[in-house]
């Protein structure tokens, strides 16, 4: 029998108004995410091919204040931009581990996008979110792999909150 995702807190989360990828040309808001929906997840780490996949789970929270972790990053001579996470959403690196947005190291950690391209982290900050936090998997259960289960938040490569649940960070 297999284990379904249950949830009563968003562990591995993006923060309301995240872009995330439905297909090449389009993404639209985590909160707009239902069970049904098709995202856009690389069929494997390797970021070769990326294929809609229906979503399984989706749940967002509200209510409350969480801490999250802004990500500034792109290159210095060109604007920036971020993404806002929680504490432990997961991030490919170069070397196909996974790594908690809170271990993240400016300068030193590069943020992996679809075509498997790295962008430099510029800077983050630690702040108090007010307002809705998202997750998404595409599917039920905690996810044993990678495959399938890797995302575009704002053209960075991330984990679905299947992945946060059955694969663990730094593997």
């Amino acid at each position: 029998m297999s284990e379904s995702i249950q949830s009563n807190t968003l562990s591995s989360s993006a923060v309301s108004n995240t872009f995330i990828s439905v297909s090449k040309d389009h993404a639209k808001p985590i909160q707009e995410f239902a069970v049904g929906d098709l995202v856009l997840a690389a069929d494997s780490a390797a970021l070769k091919t990326w294929t809609q996949k229906p979503v399984k789970f989706a749940m967002g929270l509200v209510e409350g204040q969480i801490r999250i972790v802004r990500i500034f990053f792109g290159d210095e001579n060109k604007k920036t931009k971020d993404l806002a996470v929680t504490m432990d959403q997961l991030f490919l690196m170069r070397d196909g581990k996974l790594k908690k947005a809170s271990t993240l190291i400016p300068h030193s950690d590069q943020l992996i996008q679809a075509d498997g391209t790295t962008v430099a982290i510029q800077s983050m900050s630690i702040e108090t979110f007010y307002q809705g936090i998202n997750d998404i998997a595409t599917s039920g259960s905690p996810a044993k792999s990678l495959d399938g289960h890797l995302l575009l938040a704002n053209g960075i490569v991330i984990g679905d909150y299947a992945l946060q649940l059955g694969y663990g960070a730094d593997q």
